[in-house]
Protein backbone atom coordinates (compact mmCIF):
# COMPACT_ATOMS: atom_id res chain seq x y z
CA UNK A 1 0.00 0.00 0.00
CA UNK A 2 3.41 2.52 0.70
CA UNK A 3 4.27 1.92 -2.87
CA UNK A 4 0.82 2.53 -4.38
CA UNK A 5 0.39 6.17 -2.47
CA UNK A 6 4.30 7.04 -3.32
CA UNK A 7 3.17 5.87 -7.06
CA UNK A 8 -0.09 8.25 -6.94
CA UNK A 9 2.19 10.81 -5.62
CA UNK A 10 4.78 10.61 -7.84
CA UNK A 11 2.49 10.33 -10.58
CA UNK A 12 0.35 13.86 -9.03
CA UNK A 13 4.14 15.49 -8.94
CA UNK A 14 6.03 14.37 -12.33
CA UNK A 15 2.91 12.34 -14.84
CA UNK A 16 3.35 9.29 -16.79
CA UNK A 17 6.43 8.56 -18.07
CA UNK A 18 6.86 8.99 -21.96
CA UNK A 19 8.14 7.51 -25.06
CA UNK A 20 9.51 3.46 -24.88
CA UNK A 21 9.70 3.92 -21.30
CA UNK A 22 6.08 3.20 -20.65
CA UNK A 23 4.58 -0.42 -20.15
CA UNK A 24 1.42 0.47 -21.84
CA UNK A 25 3.73 1.50 -24.92
CA UNK A 26 4.87 -1.87 -24.71
CA UNK A 27 1.50 -3.52 -24.33
CA UNK A 28 0.46 -1.50 -27.41
CA UNK A 29 3.35 -2.67 -29.66
CA UNK A 30 2.34 -6.65 -27.97
CA UNK A 31 -0.97 -6.23 -29.55
CA UNK A 32 -0.46 -4.63 -33.10
CA UNK A 33 2.20 -7.70 -33.36
CA UNK A 34 -0.23 -9.97 -32.62
CA UNK A 35 -2.73 -9.15 -34.38
CA UNK A 36 -0.49 -9.44 -37.56
CA UNK A 37 -0.13 -12.81 -36.49
CA UNK A 38 -3.60 -13.92 -35.81
CA UNK A 39 -6.19 -11.46 -37.43
CA UNK A 40 -5.93 -13.42 -41.27
CA UNK A 41 -7.79 -16.22 -39.80
CA UNK A 42 -11.07 -16.51 -40.42
CA UNK A 43 -12.73 -16.64 -37.66
CA UNK A 44 -12.55 -13.17 -36.15
CA UNK A 45 -14.38 -12.59 -32.82
CA UNK A 46 -12.39 -16.45 -31.75
CA UNK A 47 -9.01 -14.73 -32.52
CA UNK A 48 -10.15 -11.36 -31.05
CA UNK A 49 -10.35 -13.52 -27.88
CA UNK A 50 -6.96 -15.57 -28.67
CA UNK A 51 -5.40 -11.76 -28.62
CA UNK A 52 -6.93 -11.22 -25.24
CA UNK A 53 -6.10 -14.32 -23.83
CA UNK A 54 -2.10 -13.91 -25.12
CA UNK A 55 -1.46 -9.99 -24.16
CA UNK A 56 -2.95 -10.61 -20.35
CA UNK A 57 -1.15 -14.03 -20.81
CA UNK A 58 2.49 -12.23 -21.02
CA UNK A 59 1.59 -9.40 -18.78
CA UNK A 60 0.77 -11.80 -15.91
CA UNK A 61 3.68 -13.82 -16.74
CA UNK A 62 6.15 -10.46 -17.05
CA UNK A 63 4.50 -8.67 -13.65
CA UNK A 64 5.04 -12.22 -12.05
CA UNK A 65 7.71 -12.95 -13.52
CA UNK A 66 10.13 -10.10 -12.35
CA UNK A 67 8.14 -9.54 -9.21
CA UNK A 68 8.94 -13.19 -7.72
CA UNK A 69 12.34 -13.24 -8.91
CA UNK A 70 13.25 -9.84 -6.94
CA UNK A 71 11.66 -11.43 -3.92
CA UNK A 72 13.39 -15.04 -4.56
CA UNK A 73 17.17 -12.98 -4.39
CA UNK A 74 15.76 -10.30 -1.54
CA UNK A 75 16.75 -7.45 -3.56
CA UNK A 76 13.55 -6.01 -0.57
CA UNK A 77 14.14 -1.55 -2.25
CA UNK A 78 14.33 -3.13 -6.11
CA UNK A 79 11.64 -4.99 -5.51
CA UNK A 80 9.90 -1.62 -3.68
CA UNK A 81 11.33 0.13 -6.37
CA UNK A 82 9.24 -1.67 -8.96
CA UNK A 83 6.39 -1.86 -7.26
CA UNK A 84 6.73 2.10 -6.86
CA UNK A 85 6.89 2.22 -10.72
CA UNK A 86 4.39 -0.05 -11.81
CA UNK A 87 1.75 1.68 -9.58
CA UNK A 88 3.13 4.98 -11.04
CA UNK A 89 2.76 4.17 -14.88
CA UNK A 90 -0.59 2.16 -14.47
CA UNK A 91 -2.04 5.29 -13.12
CA UNK A 92 -2.40 8.17 -15.58
CA UNK A 93 -3.64 11.52 -14.11
CA UNK A 94 -0.32 13.07 -15.84
CA UNK A 95 -1.50 12.19 -18.90
CA UNK A 96 -4.92 14.26 -18.36
CA UNK A 97 -2.98 16.78 -17.20
CA UNK A 98 -1.22 16.72 -20.33
CA UNK A 99 -4.21 16.35 -22.63
CA UNK A 100 -5.25 20.46 -20.87
CA UNK A 101 -1.80 21.63 -21.51
CA UNK A 102 -1.18 20.33 -25.35
CA UNK A 103 -4.40 21.79 -26.49
CA UNK A 104 -5.75 24.67 -23.92
CA UNK A 105 -1.90 26.33 -24.58
CA UNK A 106 -2.76 26.43 -28.54
CA UNK A 107 -6.38 27.05 -27.94
CA UNK A 108 -5.55 30.04 -25.89
CA UNK A 109 -3.50 31.35 -28.52
CA UNK A 110 -6.04 31.52 -30.57
CA UNK A 111 -4.65 28.92 -32.90
CA UNK A 112 -7.53 26.62 -33.32
CA UNK A 113 -5.73 24.00 -35.93
CA UNK A 114 -3.02 23.56 -33.47
CA UNK A 115 -4.96 22.52 -30.96
CA UNK A 116 -7.48 20.52 -33.09
CA UNK A 117 -3.91 18.41 -34.07
CA UNK A 118 -2.54 18.10 -30.57
CA UNK A 119 -6.04 16.70 -29.93
CA UNK A 120 -6.16 14.34 -32.43
CA UNK A 121 -3.65 12.06 -30.45
CA UNK A 122 -6.07 12.04 -27.44
CA UNK A 123 -9.01 10.73 -28.99
CA UNK A 124 -10.90 8.78 -31.74
CA UNK A 125 -12.68 11.04 -34.24
CA UNK A 126 -11.78 13.61 -35.96
CA UNK A 127 -10.81 16.57 -35.50
CA UNK A 128 -9.54 18.41 -37.95
CA UNK A 129 -12.82 20.29 -38.83
CA UNK A 130 -13.74 20.58 -34.82
CA UNK A 131 -15.76 24.32 -34.50
CA UNK A 132 -14.14 26.05 -31.05
CA UNK A 133 -17.33 24.77 -29.03
CA UNK A 134 -16.48 21.01 -30.13
CA UNK A 135 -13.01 21.54 -29.34
CA UNK A 136 -13.60 22.31 -25.84
CA UNK A 137 -16.56 19.72 -25.80
CA UNK A 138 -13.80 16.79 -26.95
CA UNK A 139 -11.62 17.88 -24.09
CA UNK A 140 -14.22 17.75 -21.35
CA UNK A 141 -15.49 14.09 -22.85
CA UNK A 142 -11.81 12.98 -23.16
CA UNK A 143 -11.09 13.96 -19.49
CA UNK A 144 -14.47 13.07 -17.90
CA UNK A 145 -14.32 9.61 -19.49
CA UNK A 146 -10.59 8.87 -18.53
CA UNK A 147 -10.94 10.05 -15.59
CA UNK A 148 -12.35 7.05 -14.67
CA UNK A 149 -10.04 4.82 -17.15
CA UNK A 150 -7.07 6.51 -16.16
CA UNK A 151 -7.37 6.97 -12.40
CA UNK A 152 -10.56 5.80 -10.75
CA UNK A 153 -10.15 2.14 -12.41
CA UNK A 154 -6.49 1.42 -11.66
CA UNK A 155 -6.71 2.58 -8.35
CA UNK A 156 -10.00 0.64 -7.65
CA UNK A 157 -8.20 -2.55 -8.81
CA UNK A 158 -4.34 -1.76 -7.26
CA UNK A 159 -6.62 -1.64 -3.89
CA UNK A 160 -8.44 -4.83 -4.74
CA UNK A 161 -5.30 -6.37 -5.55
CA UNK A 162 -3.59 -5.95 -2.48
CA UNK A 163 -6.45 -6.08 0.13
CA UNK A 164 -6.86 -9.62 -1.38
CA UNK A 165 -3.79 -10.71 -3.21
CA UNK A 166 -1.16 -8.79 -1.77
CA UNK A 167 -0.37 -7.94 -5.94
CA UNK A 168 -2.07 -4.90 -6.63
CA UNK A 169 0.46 -4.02 -9.26
CA UNK A 170 -0.74 -7.19 -11.55
CA UNK A 171 -4.43 -6.13 -11.36
CA UNK A 172 -3.72 -2.69 -12.45
CA UNK A 173 -1.60 -3.90 -15.24
CA UNK A 174 -4.45 -6.84 -16.00
CA UNK A 175 -6.69 -3.83 -16.15
CA UNK A 176 -4.43 -1.07 -18.44
CA UNK A 177 -4.02 -4.29 -21.18
CA UNK A 178 -7.91 -4.74 -21.08
CA UNK A 179 -8.13 -0.84 -21.34
CA UNK A 180 -5.10 -0.54 -24.07
CA UNK A 181 -6.86 -3.48 -26.36
CA UNK A 182 -10.08 -1.66 -25.83
CA UNK A 183 -8.50 1.64 -26.89
CA UNK A 184 -6.78 -0.16 -30.22
CA UNK A 185 -9.27 -2.78 -31.25
CA UNK A 186 -12.64 -2.20 -29.52
CA UNK A 187 -14.07 -0.22 -32.78
CA UNK A 188 -17.30 -0.85 -34.29
CA UNK A 189 -16.08 -0.65 -37.68
CA UNK A 190 -15.92 -2.86 -40.46
CA UNK A 191 -12.18 -4.22 -39.12
CA UNK A 192 -12.94 -4.44 -35.69
CA UNK A 193 -16.74 -5.03 -35.02
CA UNK A 194 -16.05 -8.93 -34.72
CA UNK A 195 -12.01 -8.58 -34.31
CA UNK A 196 -12.47 -6.44 -31.05
CA UNK A 197 -15.56 -7.32 -29.42
CA UNK A 198 -14.20 -9.78 -26.62
CA UNK A 199 -11.79 -7.05 -25.58
CA UNK A 200 -14.79 -4.35 -26.01
CA UNK A 201 -16.71 -6.11 -23.75
CA UNK A 202 -13.73 -7.12 -20.88
CA UNK A 203 -13.49 -3.70 -20.51
CA UNK A 204 -17.01 -2.80 -20.52
CA UNK A 205 -16.91 -5.48 -17.36
CA UNK A 206 -14.23 -4.14 -15.81
CA UNK A 207 -15.27 -0.66 -16.29
CA UNK A 208 -18.69 -1.31 -14.51
CA UNK A 209 -18.18 -0.87 -10.83
CA UNK A 210 -15.53 2.06 -11.02
CA UNK A 211 -17.29 3.95 -13.74
CA UNK A 212 -20.53 4.20 -10.93
CA UNK A 213 -17.50 4.98 -8.18
CA UNK A 214 -15.95 7.55 -10.97
CA UNK A 215 -19.26 9.15 -11.11
CA UNK A 216 -19.74 9.52 -7.04
CA UNK A 217 -15.93 10.81 -6.47
CA UNK A 218 -16.67 13.19 -9.17
CA UNK A 219 -19.70 14.69 -7.59
CA UNK A 220 -18.06 14.57 -3.98
CA UNK A 221 -15.30 16.51 -5.68
CA UNK A 222 -17.60 18.98 -7.12
CA UNK A 223 -19.22 19.84 -3.93
CA UNK A 224 -15.96 19.93 -1.55
CA UNK A 225 -14.70 22.42 -4.36
CA UNK A 226 -18.10 24.53 -4.24
CA UNK A 227 -19.83 22.99 -7.78
CA UNK A 228 -23.78 22.85 -7.60
CA UNK A 229 -23.60 18.90 -6.72
CA UNK A 230 -27.42 18.52 -6.47
CA UNK A 231 -27.68 19.54 -10.43
CA UNK A 232 -24.70 17.41 -11.35
CA UNK A 233 -26.99 14.20 -9.69
CA UNK A 234 -29.80 15.13 -11.42
CA UNK A 235 -27.67 14.77 -14.56
CA UNK A 236 -26.53 11.88 -13.88
CA UNK A 237 -29.56 10.51 -13.07
CA UNK A 238 -31.41 11.54 -16.27
CA UNK A 239 -28.29 11.10 -18.51
CA UNK A 240 -26.43 7.82 -17.66
CA UNK A 241 -27.84 5.61 -19.64
CA UNK A 242 -27.84 7.52 -22.85
CA UNK A 243 -24.18 6.56 -24.37
CA UNK A 244 -23.34 3.66 -26.24
CA UNK A 245 -20.97 2.40 -23.57
CA UNK A 246 -22.86 1.35 -20.48
CA UNK A 247 -20.02 3.26 -18.35
CA UNK A 248 -19.26 6.09 -19.92
CA UNK A 249 -22.08 8.01 -19.55
CA UNK A 250 -21.48 8.51 -15.55
CA UNK A 251 -18.62 10.30 -15.29
CA UNK A 252 -19.40 12.98 -18.66
CA UNK A 253 -22.98 13.48 -16.91
CA UNK A 254 -21.86 14.02 -13.37
CA UNK A 255 -18.81 16.15 -15.11
CA UNK A 256 -21.35 18.14 -17.35
CA UNK A 257 -24.10 18.54 -14.48
CA UNK A 258 -21.07 19.88 -12.26
CA UNK A 259 -20.02 22.47 -15.10
CA UNK A 260 -23.56 23.12 -15.94
CA UNK A 261 -22.75 22.76 -19.90
CA UNK A 262 -23.77 20.07 -22.45
CA UNK A 263 -21.45 17.78 -24.06
CA UNK A 264 -22.01 15.67 -27.00
CA UNK A 265 -23.31 16.20 -30.32
CA UNK A 266 -22.28 14.76 -34.01
CA UNK A 267 -18.65 14.06 -34.87
CA UNK A 268 -17.13 11.89 -37.50
CA UNK A 269 -15.39 8.90 -36.80
CA UNK A 270 -13.35 7.39 -39.40
CA UNK A 271 -14.89 9.08 -41.93
CA UNK A 272 -18.82 8.56 -40.97
CA UNK A 273 -20.81 11.07 -38.62
CA UNK A 274 -22.09 10.22 -35.90
CA UNK A 275 -24.83 11.22 -33.59
CA UNK A 276 -23.72 11.28 -30.28
CA UNK A 277 -26.20 11.87 -27.37
CA UNK A 278 -26.02 15.47 -25.50
CA UNK A 279 -25.25 15.12 -21.86
CA UNK A 280 -26.14 17.50 -19.04
CA UNK A 281 -27.83 21.10 -19.76
CA UNK A 282 -26.81 24.29 -21.27
CA UNK A 283 -26.89 26.62 -18.50
CA UNK A 284 -24.36 28.35 -19.74
CA UNK A 285 -22.33 28.75 -22.76
CA UNK A 286 -19.01 26.33 -22.98
CA UNK A 287 -16.16 28.32 -22.29
CA UNK A 288 -12.38 27.66 -21.73
CA UNK A 289 -12.79 28.14 -18.10
CA UNK A 290 -15.08 24.99 -17.80
CA UNK A 291 -11.92 23.08 -18.95
CA UNK A 292 -9.84 24.67 -16.53
CA UNK A 293 -12.99 23.37 -13.82
CA UNK A 294 -12.88 20.42 -15.23
CA UNK A 295 -8.77 20.21 -14.37
CA UNK A 296 -9.72 21.62 -11.05
CA UNK A 297 -12.08 18.74 -10.02
CA UNK A 298 -9.85 15.84 -11.31
CA UNK A 299 -7.29 17.38 -9.07
CA UNK A 300 -9.67 17.33 -6.16
CA UNK A 301 -10.18 13.71 -6.66
CA UNK A 302 -6.72 12.86 -6.98
CA UNK A 303 -6.10 14.54 -3.22
CA UNK A 304 -9.22 12.64 -2.47
CA UNK A 305 -7.60 9.35 -3.10
CA UNK A 306 -4.67 9.90 -1.91
CA UNK A 307 -6.02 10.96 1.59
CA UNK A 308 -8.19 7.89 0.78
CA UNK A 309 -4.94 5.72 0.44
CA UNK A 310 -3.15 7.28 4.03
CA UNK A 311 -6.21 6.39 5.85
CA UNK A 312 -6.30 2.28 4.20
CA UNK A 313 -2.46 2.49 5.06
CA UNK A 314 -3.12 3.98 8.71
CA UNK A 315 -5.79 1.67 9.42
CA UNK A 316 -3.58 -1.29 8.51
CA UNK A 317 -0.99 -0.41 10.80
CA UNK A 318 -3.20 0.10 13.32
Amino acid sequence: MIALLIGLIVDMIIGDPEHWTHPVRWIGRGIQKTEEIIYPFHNKRFMGGVLVVVILSVITGVVLGIDMTLNRLEWTWVRFGFHIYAFFAGIAFGSLVRIVKKVMIPFAAGDLDKARYELGFFVSRETKELTQEQVLKTVIETLAENTVDGIIAPVFYAFLGELFFQQGILCIWIYKGINTMDSMIGYKNARYQEFGYVAAKLDDVVNFIPARVGALLILGAGGLCGFDMKHGFKMVRRDHHKTESPNAGYPESAMAGLLGVQIGGTYTYFGKEKAKPTLGEALEPIHMKHVYQTKKLIWAMQVCMLILTCIVIMEGIL
